[in-house]
């Protein structure tokens, strides 16, 4: 019984099926790194927005309702 599903475990661990699922590993690594990178970026901006600009008063009889586009 067991010997029925070695066929398909050898043939997805040829040198060619570990050679694509190399690549798809490296391509999903870039676009992590890619993705880190913009992250890190927004948060650079963000944080950067946050010091360089006077905090909105909060009005206390709207609640903490702040206006970000002041």
């Amino acid at each position: 019984m067991a010997i029925d599903g070695i066929g398909t475990t050898l043939s997805s661990h040829t040198v060619a099926g570990v050679r694509a699922q190399n690549e798809q590993v490296r391509t999903l690594g870039a676009g992590f790194s890619k993705l880190l990178e913009g992250a890190a970026q927004v948060a650079e901006g963000a944080q950067g927005a946050a010091s360089s600009s006077a905090a909105a008063p909060i009005d206390p009889n709207r609640g903490q309702t702040v206006d970000i586009f002041a």
